[in-house]
Order: structure tokens, then C-alpha cells, then sequence
């Protein structure tokens, strides 16, 4: 180029007609060799970055591949930070076109939760293997989600024998697989999980049999250990080591057995979390743990936890579990302490936020109250009705003077690891929109996932570093005016007609399952069949003619 640029100034010079212009054409032709160079500059860097998302779409399948065959987790990758300053501002808008465009070229399975045992600490399972927990971090998030999980309990030699023979991996963590999915509120799909999906998130197995409460540690004259409540602490600690201490918000749930432990271990455990990060604010997402003490609607012999009255078997557990149970409960009940297992007993005396999650006609509470009589099976008489009827409002009646609570009348138990808990609503607002609105404080319950800013309504494509134009100012305004109108839309829609956030919803419909959102029963016989008993025998209860019933169908069937 410079040789043919130099024969093409000489014969100019060579005119003498053209003396004059002899500056100007000079000028004109090195404007367009500057021009010629970046515009090859152009196209050089064009396939420096197709040849470097090439290469590192390759290397994130090959070490994808290389992941899968140690059987560990391909989904983080170690980036120094310190290394993108010396790239410079284009060097780093480049590298973030990168990768946003590598996105979806790596491994596109949703990131499982890693196994972490406790394996330096003395707590332990029922059988004295080590106790541990799952976890999957997120880099994005400051927001910590710990959930407990659930299984009935035991409470005296036999019904542990026969806990162990049928629920094994319930009491030891010796087959524990080195990974587990999440789902629900565990979910990273912002499908299944709208609000939480980017949170860091914690499942702790449940090993201990004691309804998370038990201190009690293995001894030769005893077969099983009980350190529910310790395992639960030593978890906490071990995970301010991963992150929690720099975290701002902690949820502590769990569902059944795990939701009783939430209301056991909460108070505590935001004291152990403030002495330690006091920047850290604890919340408990009590899920299907809210059982009433009262009276079963018929007795019959108690060998296991899901044959006796709740009452009896907690009375036996407690001699067993060395529980650690609240003071203020256990003060209010100090010759019954057995009832701080109740939510309704130990809700008042607790100090931290706490939101509820209760089916009005929870299947446990149902089995536990021995309402069905196996040998008849769907066949329930007037009494039978007139107590489950009774048993809905009884659980409506202890949730009034909760400050958040979610109730709706289903015949269901467990909620919040249920791929579609997002879909159950009350008065057309979601569990997962009022468990955001209730997290938030009041916020509009509008998903985060959807209002993130997509990578071509940004200004930072590679090379581009002149600032934005006025043009372009009016028009990133105009965006942002029309997310503020969608935004406040959706505020609107999520919240109540008073225009408060819903965080205390309690179902109004008289019957169970009569909320069209609720889950699907799993009934042993044909839908029709149980649709159309179901619906006469309730008329006769409710004292409702039969045949004006004869068109009502169960919900969703």
C-alpha cells in the first residue's frame, strides 16, 4: 500500500499543473489509507472475537465433559478480578460481548446442589455417620435460602427400628449421592422459581429423626444419636465461612418436619447469625409444619409417627431427643413443653419474622387424626365429615393473628419444593408473589427475571466507546419511563384492593379442595366416581339439597 501510494504522489508531482492542489490530494489520499486500515483493523478484531467465542465455546464443552466423567460440577469457572484492569476499557467491553454471546454455548443443564459433609465436627446422623448439607452459590445474589427437610420422626426404640428398615437414608448419610437437584424454591429455573432462582441455596438433609430439636449424642447405651438442632448450628457456621457473613438477608425454611424446625431453631439461629454478621437479616418460611395439639377423631394403637396423635408421640419423643426447645415457650409451658412443638403455641412467644404456609386440610394432620378408616376407604360418614369440615376451621382460626400467612383449602402436605408451587394462589395472588412481597417488605411482587436488561439494549458493544447521543438519550428515557408504567402495573395487579402487599391470605371457600389452584389429589378410584360421591355426602353434611350439588365438581377435575 505505502509503494503504491508513493508512485501514485509521484507522478502528481511530476504536472506542474497541479502544483496547487499538490497539498490537498495528499491529504485526501492519507485519509484513505487511514480509513483502509481501520476498517482492516475492523475486520481483524471481527475475527479475533469469532475465533475467541470458537475457542472458548470448545473449552467449555470440553471441560464440561472432562466435569461429568470426575462426576463434579462444570458451572463455575475461577476468574481473577485483577486481571481486568489490564485490559482496558475495549478489552473489557469485549470480553463481556463474549460472553454473552458463549452464553448458551456451554453446558446447559441446570446447575445440582453439591454434597458438604460435616466430616470435623461431633454431630452426627441417628446412626453416628457425618451429618452435612447441599449447596449451590451464587455469585449475583446477597440473598441466602436454607431449607430443612422433612420426614416424620421417631420416638421410642421400636418405632426407630421400624424408621430405619423403611426410611433409611432418613437416619443415616452414608448413601447420600454426591448431588441433588433442586426444585421448587431450591429451583434456578426462573420458570419454576420467579423471585429466588438467583439466590444462594442450601438443602440440609434430614437425618436426625427429631423434628430438627434433639441435642442427644450417640452413647453405648443408646442406638441412635439426636442432633437435629445442633446439626442445624454447625451447618450456620460452616456456611458463614462460604459467604453468609457477607450475605443481607437469610431465609430459614423448611417443610413438614423441617417447617416445626424452622419454628424451633429460628430464634436461635438469627441470634447466632447477628452475633457473627449483625448485618444479616433472618427470616423463617415455615412450610406444612404448623400441626395442631388437639384431640384425633379416633384413637388406635400408636407404633409410628403417622399412627399416633400428634400429642402422644411428641410426649414420647421428648423423653428420647433431649429437645432444645425456646426459652420463652418453655417457660410459658413448663410441665407440658411438648406443646412449643405446636405453631400456634410457640408462634407468639417468637421474636422473629416468620411466614406461614398451611393447608387447611393438611394430608399429614388428616392421618395423624386417623379421620379415614382404612377398611372403608373414601367412605366417610356424617361425623367424619362434620370433623374435617371442623378441622379446616380450626387451622383457619389459629392463622388469624399471624402477621403473614398463606392458607389455602387444599387436601395437599408439603408445598414449597413442588415444581409448580408458583401456580397455587389465593384471591388471584401466587404463594411466590406473596412470599416476595412479605421478604421485601412490601414490595411489588414483580419478577426479577423479568426485568432484566437484555445485552442489545445495551450501550456496550465492543468498540463502541463514544457516549451515547442525545438521540440515543431520549430514547434510553423513553425505556425507562415505559419499565417504570409496566412496573407500577404489575405493582397494581399484585396487590390487594386496599393497595397493600397480600402477605395474609387465608381461603374462603367451604370444602376442601374447593381452590382451583390447589394440587391434584391422588385418589385410589376414578375421578367421576369420587367427584360424585364426594360432592352428595358433602351436601348432606352442609345440609345442602344433594341434587343442587349434582353439577359442583372438585376443582380441576
Amino acid at each position: 500500500m505505502e509503494a503504491q501510494c508513493g508512485q501514485m504522489t509521484g507522478k502528481t508531482s511530476k504536472d506542474p499543473s497541479h502544483k496547487g492542489a499538490e497539498p490537498l490530494q495528499a491529504n485526501h489520499i492519507k485519509n484513505t489509507s487511514m480509513e483502509a486500515d481501520k476498517q482492516r483493523t475492523r475486520t481483524k478484531l471481527h475475527v479475533l472475537h469469532a475465533l475467541c467465542v470458537l475457542v472458548v465455546c470448545t473449552l467449555l464443552a470440553q471441560r464440561s465433559q472432562a466435569a461429568a466423567q470426575r462426576g463434579s460440577s462444570p458451572n463455575d469457572i475461577a476468574l481473577s478480578v485483577d486481571r481486568l484492569t489490564e485490559l482496558g476499557n475495549r478489552g473489557q467491553a469485549l470480553l463481556r460481548n463474549i460472553a454473552i454471546m458463549t452464553h448458551s454455548c456451554g453446558n446447559t443443564e441446570m446447575p445440582q446442589l453439591r454434597r458438604k459433609r460435616l466430616r470435623h465436627s461431633s454431630v452426627t446422623c441417628n446412626d453416628g455417620s457425618h451429618a452435612g448439607y447441599y449447596i449451590r452459590k451464587s455469585h449475583s445474589s446477597s440473598k441466602w435460602i436454607v431449607f430443612m427437610e422433612g420426614g416424620w420422626f421417631c420416638f421410642d426404640k421400636a418405632s426407630c427400628a421400624e424408621r430405619r428398615r423403611l426410611m433409611p437414608d432418613f437416619m443415616s448419610s452414608r448413601k447420600w449421592p454426591r448431588n441433588r437437584k433442586g426444585s421448587g424454591i431450591l429451583s434456578w429455573d426462573p420458570e419454576e422459581n420467579p423471585y429466588y432462582y438467583q439466590a444462594n441455596m442450601v438443602l440440609i438433609p434430614y437425618c436426625s429423626s427429631d423434628s430438627w430439636s434433639g441435642t442427644k449424642n450417640k452413647t453405648k447405651n443408646s442406638d441412635f444419636a439426636f442432633m437435629g438442632s445442633l446439626i442445624l448450628e454447625e451447618v450456620i457456621k460452616k456456611l458463614m465461612k462460604k459467604g453468609l457473613r457477607k450475605a443481607k438477608k437469610l431465609i430459614l425454611t423448611g417443610s413438614s418436619a423441617g417447617g416445626t424446625g424452622v419454628l424451633v431453631n429460628i430464634d436461635r439461629i438469627a441470634d447466632l447469625v447477628k452475633s457473627r454478621a449483625p448485618q444479616v437479616e433472618v427470616r423463617g418460611l415455615v412450610d406444612a409444619g404448623w400441626f395442631l395439639d388437639n384431640e384425633p377423631y379416633r384413637g388406635r394403637p400408636c407404633h409410628n409417627a403417622y399412627s399416633c396423635p400428634p400429642i402422644t408421640s411428641i410426649q414420647k419423643g421428648i423423653q428420647l431427643w433431649e429437645p432444645r426447645l425456646p426459652r420463652d415457650c418453655s417457660a410459658q409451658y413448663p410441665t407440658e413443653v411438648w406443646r412449643c412443638y405446636f405453631g400456634h403455641r410457640l408462634y407468639p412467644t417468637l421474636k422473629t419474622e416468620v411466614y406461614i404456609i398451611q393447608n387447611l386440610y393438611d394430608a399429614a394432620q388428616i392421618k395423624v387424626n386417623n379421620v379415614f378408616d382404612e377398611s372403608r376407604g373414601l367412605e366417610l360418614n356424617r361425623d367424619q365429615w362434620k370433623y374435617l369440615l371442623q378441622l379446616g376451621e380450626q387451622v383457619k382460626a389459629t392463622l388469624m393473628n399471624t402477621s403473614a400467612a398463606f392458607a389455602p383449602a387444599c387436601v395437599s402436605h408439603d408445598v414449597l419444593l413442588n415444581s409448580e408451587w408458583h401456580k397455587l394462589a389465593i384471591d388471584s395472588v401466587t404463594l411466590s408473589q406473596s412470599i416476595y412481597c412479605w421478604e421485601e417488605n412490601g414490595q411489588t411482587a414483580a419478577s426479577p427475571c423479568h426485568s432484566r436488561t437484555s445485552p442489545s439494549s445495551r450501550n456496550d458493544t465492543p468498540l463502541a466507546d463514544a457516549p451515547p447521543s442525545s438521540e440515543e438519550k431520549r430514547k434510553q428515557k423513553n425505556r425507562r419511563r415505559k419499565k417504570r408504567r409496566r412496573r407500577n402495573r404489575r405493582k397494581r395487579k399484585n396487590r390487594g384492593h386496599n393497595g397493600q402487599c397480600r402477605k395474609h391470605l387465608l381461603d374462603r371457600c367451604p370444602w376442601p379442595h374447593c381452590n382451583c389452584s390447589c394440587p391434584r389429589c391422588r385418589w385410589p378410584d376414578t375421578m367421576n366416581e369420587v367427584n360424585q360421591y364426594f360432592m352428595k355426602s358433602l351436601a348432606s353434611v352442609m345440609d345442602i339439597d344433594p341434587d343442587k350439588m349434582q353439577d359442583v365438581n372438585l376443582c380441576g377435575y
